[in-house]
């Protein structure tokens, strides 16, 4: 970059080549720094001229003030007109031979070179546009020959008419194109303003790259996305998960559930229609976004479960009732169930619930006052947290069946070891009149919250340290203090003796409530019964058993109805399974269910006979006593072991942690794909392919195989199917896993209970796609020869 004060190389050259002809070459500079010199002498004589004016004027009517007004018209007038047609100047610098070699900009005496690779930034020295000289062009890129392309416009060195095309572009003035987009944006603030309705609203438009964009109402909050975006909706239950969705690499056309819509104007109308009316959720879908669960172990007695959004994602947070778990359902930034302003503090014993001012200070909220947290059950406050004026979509629930509450009336306290309430011990309150015993955790406060319910009597004062192992009854009217250890290490005679203690310290109960007498006293109460009917002539209704066609009833003392006899006359080698009830059903009786009549020899033989049809119509294979009385987590660890030695690949240990749910939990992984796992997030991605191993505790083992974003989990009490990537995961209660195997055409083969296969069939196509299917027990004996055996190992049947 050079800038030159005096005449341009293009003059040196010319005047090189053509010695005897100086005086006919006028340079571009040198006639340009003429005009500048006489425009500036005319500007002084202006002033001279509007200063004499001025005076004229001062001398005539005596106003100074007016005198200076029409001086400075006449100036204006005459001045800043010639200084608003200044404009940038383009020339060609040429080599010696007369090559042209580049573009040069001027203005005025300032000239700037437009070298190869450089940006207008660097371009623009002498700063025209901030000075207001000239607008910014909207695309400036020199290339390497010396050409230009500018606003879209490329312009060679070669060209005729280069300097007029590069002076038209670079003069372009474009402050009118953005004052003509100015009046769109009060009809842009006006678009929420949009009709009460119990379903999210969408809209759709066209953004200046003409690419779709998604505006999603849901009441008087918006959320703007694009194409890409439509997952989130669906994870963020903004939208109904449609069955197949694709989208353009390019952005150029969606198609959901095999309809597709184009990046234009008529595909935005129909796109808006279509989410409008298929796939718009209704905004109260979730009733209960907040579920508190009772839990003796924590500090406040309730578990809180909810979820949040991390980066696109839907993620469970579930744990015990706390300000941190509070706090973050505060963050509307990962949680959008509460309104915005509303503020939830956990005083104890009190649960506050404040709404924020204008001004950055809260408020009560009238219908909500301080709640004592100990003194409500875990359905009233649900209730609390989801009401309306709390949560986003909540709607007001009235439960007449509430849960009954810390009796106030007990009969027995017992101090006993729960693996519910650890790391406390569980203290049992028995109450009075046959009600359900209740336990909490053997906590300090607990104890205090039963002092001062007044269980006890007055004499007593019953306390337990702050560590919560030791356990204090002081004798007001003795003056005798009692202590027992109740902490982890303590016996069972330990425990059992500060019961007994507790159970003393308690109020005798009052007399239970008398009950109305609904029953005439003509009518005895029901007793036991042997009635043994005789035949009649016609059948008698069992709605009327007090009737003439009865025979006399004979009543004898109640005494345990041994089973019929049928039972004895099935087979011997029975299969070991456990019976559906105790004793089994009386298949071949038809006597009423008081009837003691034992079966004829006949109908029993009749019984057994058709006992030993059914066992060798279905015969028992071998091999299906392998798939019996296995746990579950055994089940889950043996499959693994067997993978990893049946593919030959190594077993990689990995300490992954997620945010706000768990801490370094143990996996065991076979990775097929061979990616590098760093988060828990790699093992759900759509790259991960293979099996691992999650230890969420001892008795919690689970099992998952992931490919391609799809996702099968089989865990002891529930198992979870995600047949696709993003989608809501699918639980199954109970455990399903019964074994692996191999078809022959190399997909993964899960052998699994008839429950689980009629509940996944729906999804079983998409299984397929990543080498997954199901298979029954019965299913894989019968047809052996197309599988290979995973685990169990057939080896084991021979044990």
């Amino acid at each position: 970059m050079r800038t030159q004060h005096c005449a341009s190389p293009t003059e040196w050259v010319f005047r090189d080549n053509y010695v005897g002809c100086s005086n006919a070459v006028v340079s571009h500079h040198a006639v340009e720094g003429d005009f500048s010199s006489c425009r500036f002498w005319m500007a002084c004589g202006t002033l001279a001229l509007g200063a004499f004016v001025g005076l004229g004027c001062l001398m005539l009517w005596g106003d100074g003030a007016t005198a200076a007004a029409f001086a400075v018209l006449f100036a204006s007038a005459t001045v800043v007109q010639p200084g608003g047609e200044r404009r940038v100047k383009v020339s060609i610098e040429r080599d010696s031979e007369g090559k042209p070699r580049r573009f040069v900009l001027s203005v005025d005496r300032e000239s700037v070179r437009v070298e190869p690779g450089n940006t207008w930034i660097q371009t623009d020295h002498f700063k025209w546009v901030t000075r207001g000289l000239m607008d910014a062009p909207q695309s400036f890129r020199v290339f390497p020959d010396g050409g230009v392309e500018i606003n879209g416009e490329k312009i060679g060195l070669a060209d005729p008419d280069a300097c007029t095309r590069f002076e038209t572009e670079i003069n372009k003035r474009f402050a009118d194109a953005t004052v003509e987009h100015k009046p769109a944006a009060p009809r842009q603030a006006a678009a929420p303003t949009r009709p009460v309705s119990d379903k999210v609203q969408f809209r759709v438009k066209l953004d200046h790259l003409g690419h779709i964009t998604v505006e999603c109402f849901r009441g008087e909050e918006k959320v703007e996305t694009g194409l890409r975006g439509l997952p989130g909706l669906v994870e963020n239950d903004l939208m109904l998960k449609p069955r197949t969705m694709h989208v353009h690499p390019l952005q150029q056309w969606i198609e959901l559930d095999g309809v597709r819509f184009e990046c234009n104007e008529a595909g935005a109308r129909a796109l808006e229609t279509t989410l409008n009316e298929r796939y718009a959720p209704k905004l109260t879908s979730h009733h209960a976004a907040i579920e508190i669960r009772e839990n003796p172990a924590a500090a406040t007695g309730f578990d809180i479960r909810f979820f949040i959004t991390r980066a696109g994602a839907k993620f469970e947070v579930k744990g015990h009732l706390c300000q941190e778990h509070l706090d973050l359902l505060q963050d509307q930034s990962r949680c959008d169930l509460l309104k915005p302003g509303i503020v939830i503090k956990l005083t104890p014993p009190n649960l506050i619930i404040r709404r924020k001012r204008p001004d950055g200070g809260e408020e009560p909220i009238p219908e909500f006052p301080d709640i004592q947290y100990r003194k409500i059950t875990a359905r009233q406050l649900e209730q609390i947290l989801n009401h309306p004026l709390i949560r986003r979509g909540g709607t007001e629930v009235t439960d007449d069946t509430e849960t009954a509450q810390m009796p106030l009336e007990l009969v027995a306290l017992r101090i006993c070891k729960n693996p519910a309430t650890r790391p406390f011990l569980c203290l049992e309150c028995v109450p009075a009149h046959g009600e359900n015993p209740v336990q909490r955790a053997l906590t300090h406060h607990n104890v205090a919250d039963l002092q001062a319910a007044g269980v006890f009597r007055p004499r007593y004062e019953v306390s337990l340290s702050l560590d919560n192992r030791t356990l204090s009854i002081l004798d007001k009217e003795t003056g005798r203090e009692a202590h027992f250890q109740v902490g982890e290490n303590s016996t069972e005679d330990d425990l059992a003796r500060a019961g007994a203690a507790l159970t003393a310290a308690l109020k005798p109960p009052s007399a239970p409530p008398t009950k109305p007498a609904a029953v005439p006293a003509s009518e005895k109460p029901p007793i036991a019964l042997e009635s043994v009917t005789a035949p009649t002539e016609k059948p008698v209704p069992n709605a009327q058993p007090n009737t003439a066609a009865q025979a006399q009833i004979k009543e004898v003392p109640k005494k345990t109805i041994e089973p019929p006899p049928v039972i004895a006359a099935a087979p011997k080698n029975r299969r070991s399974e456990p019976p559906t009830g105790p004793c089994g059903p009386p298949a071949a009786s038809t006597e009423p269910k008081g009837s003691t009549k034992p079966l004829t020899p006949a109908a029993a033989s009749v019984a057994a006979a058709h006992a030993d049809t059914d066992k060798q119509v279905t015969p028992e294979h071998p091999m299906a006593k392998l798939f019996r009385g296995i746990n579950p987590v055994e089940v889950n660890v043996r499959v693994f072991e067997r993978l990893a030695t049946w593919f030959g690949v190594p077993v990689e240990e990995k300490y992954l942690s997620l945010p706000f749910v768990f801490e370094n939990r143990r996996f065991e992984v076979i990775n097929f794909a061979g990616i590098l796992l760093e988060t828990v997030l790699d093992l759900r991605s759509q790259d991960f392919y293979g099996f691992y191993l999650t230890y969420i505790h001892s008795d919690k083992i689970e099992l998952v195989y992931s490919c391609r974003g799809r996702r099968l989990e089989w865990g002891p009490d529930k198992c979870l199917a995600l047949p696709a990537l993003g989608s809501e995961p699918l639980e199954f209660k109970g455990n399903a896993l019964l074994g692996m195997a191999q078809s022959k055409d190399r997909q993964f083969a899960f052998v699994v209970t008839p429950e689980y296969k009629n509940w996944i069939a729906p999804h079983t196509r998409a299984f397929e796609e990543v080498c997954a299917q199901f298979a029954t027990v019965p299913e894989l004996l019968a047809s052996l020869d197309k599988y290979d055996l995973i685990w169990p190992e057939r080896g084991q049947s021979s044990n």
